[in-house]
């Protein structure tokens, strides 16, 4: 299940505290998301994902930056 967060950190926080596995800790996605992964209940993945700025050098070298828009 995927999830979009406005605090990926303090989720984080609270799922390691509940004794939730995590698969991945809080990771920042250049295209703009801040990801965390946790294994939930019987194999269900948790994927929790905060928009953030994306970064402007991996926009401009996949066309993504606003000059190509």
């Amino acid at each position: 299940m995927a999830f979009v967060v406005d605090d990926v950190e303090a989720l984080h926080d609270r799922l390691v505290a509940a004794g939730i596995t995590i698969v991945q800790p809080p990771l920042d996605h250049p295209w703009g998301q801040r990801q965390v992964l946790a294994d939930w209940h019987d194999g269900v993945l948790l994927d929790l994902v905060q928009f953030i700025d994306p970064d402007p050098a991996w926009m401009a070298a996949n066309g993504l930056d606003e000059a190509a828009t």
